[in-house]
């Protein structure tokens, strides 16, 4: 007998398999299995990565280390020589104006003068040392009261023994006028004052 044509045509179905069933392992080995895992991966990765060369460390040479000296600025060392200089001549000037204190002036030194033989008669004879004056007088009272109005420059010259000293002298449509004085080294003066070649007026300090 002939199976039916429809059947003949169709495609095998293929049979599944049952599934099997994983074997859940119990808590205790779970646990057991999960504290190992990390150790295995430790030394598995440990085995796996390429080990490194070992670098030789080099160690430079400490640096030298700086002096103080170098540490110093030249500007600082110029400062420090001028001032080592200034000090310097202030010290030599200070020696020098010692030096020249010490020493007696030409004007502090004694100068010694022989004595004249008038030096000796007036030290040995008192009495003329007083009576020798110092240096003469050109006018006295006695001479001054002598000079009268009216008198010439020539009369009163003649009185006084000396010459005068002219210290005015003026012109006028009226006539002319001078003066003169007579002064002695002391400080004594006299003064005469002529109008038109006469005495006119006279006047006197210190006689």
């Amino acid at each position: 007998m002939e199976p039916p044509q429809n059947q003949l045509n169709q495609e095998p179905v293929p049979v599944k398999a049952p599934a099997a069933k994983t074997a859940i392992p119990n808590g205790s080995s779970a646990q057991k299995l999960g504290a190992v895992k990390p150790a295995i991966d430790a030394a598995a990765s440990k085995a796996i990565a390429p080990t490194k060369p070992a670098i030789a460390e080099v160690r430079q040479p400490p640096s030298p280390k700086k002096s103080q000296f170098a540490q110093i600025n030249p500007l600082q060392l110029l400062t420090v020589g001028l001032l080592v200089v200034i000090l310097g001549l202030l010290l030599g000037l200070f020696v020098k104006l010692l030096t020249l204190k010490n020493e007696p002036t030409s004007a502090e030194q004694k100068v010694i003068v022989p004595a004249t033989n008038t030096d000796r008669s007036l030290e040995s004879d008192p009495n003329l040392a007083s009576n020798y004056p110092a240096t003469p007088e050109k006018i006295n009272r006695d001479r001054f009261n002598q000079i009268k109005k009216g008198m010439t420059l020539k009369q009163v010259e003649g009185v006084i023994g000396n010459p005068g000293k002219l210290i005015a002298d003026s012109s006028t449509p009226n006539g002319t006028g001078q003066v003169y004085s007579w002064k002695n080294p002391q400080g004594s003066n006299a003064i005469v004052e002529f109008k038109n070649g006469k005495v006119a007026a006279k006047a006197q300090a210190g006689l």
